[in-house]
């Protein structure tokens, strides 16, 4: 047995102590491989040394990474939630997390309606989306005006979907105009959803990194909220680890 083996519940102190929480996947980890849990653990805790977000805000980013749609890994949600109300966070901010990432969907809208006006074209089919009416030129003109920006992709999309965009700007609107999470943190969340291994949105990022730099976000904050974000890829171990213990088990009970 190596050394780091020995000091299991110094490690499961540790753990416990940092992140809030153990569970049956934190104990397979810990039991099946001690010293890899080790590095696992200074590395999921790297991205707080600099101390830039709040603890709450943090819980914040892991529920939206966990709550994402390109994601849904319900028991890491559950553990996050937990924590972020016991840091003393409202039922109100949590929904509110959920609604600010609830529009994801928009950018396979965002992706395709440029190729369907490319094909369209292509086909022999001409498609003009220049010539607006004066709701879709309103309609662009309130976007632009309070986000500050105008994302590739959605000329299209007002062009040929106008009452698509008319229901998709309502639905974002509420969480800002209704919502208790300050702008800053609202862009933080819309950072690390689009920054997520599982969706990867450069547009989003870029164009959300600049809102909250002008919300008066640090460069320090926004690293932090980026560098969260890794931690989807060690939710391979923590969901592999427990079916390996137990397939382990069953060989041995049958042996």
């Amino acid at each position: 047995m190596d050394a780091t083996a020995d000091q299991r519940p110094r490690l499961r102190a540790a753990f416990e102590q940092a992140m809030g929480y153990w569970d049956a996947a934190c104990e397979a980890l810990l039991e099946a491989a001690p010293v890899y849990f080790e590095a696992y653990l200074g590395y999921i805790t790297a991205p707080w040394k600099s101390g830039a977000l709040s603890p709450k805000v943090r819980e914040f980013i892991y529920i939206t990474l966990n709550a994402s749609t390109t994601h849904l890994h319900a028991p890491a949600l559950r553990l996050h939630i937990a924590n972020a109300l016991r840091l003393g966070a409202t039922a109100a901010e949590i929904l509110e997390v959920f609604q600010i990432i609830s529009i994801l969907g928009v950018h396979g809208v965002m992706l395709s309606m440029p190729i369907l006006v490319e094909e369209a074209r292509a086909s022999g089919q001409p498609v003009d989306i220049t010539r607006l009416s004066p709701r879709q030129e309103a309609m662009k003109a309130k976007y632009a005006s309070e986000r500050g920006f105008w994302p590739p992709g959605w000329d299209e999309i007002v062009a040929l979907a106008p009452d698509y965009f008319d229901a998709h700007e309502k639905l974002g609107a509420v969480p800002r105009e209704n919502g208790v999470i300050g702008p800053k943190v609202r862009e933080f969340i819309l950072i690390a959803v689009d920054a997520a291994t599982t969706h990867l949105f450069p547009d989003g990022i870029r164009n959300h990194t600049r809102a909250a730099l002008r919300h008066g976000a640090s460069v320090a904050e926004i690293t932090e909220v980026i560098t969260l974000t890794s931690i989807l890829g060690l939710h391979t171990i923590t969901f592999g680890a427990p079916i390996l213990m137990e397939e382990i088990a069953k060989l041995n009970q049958a042996a």
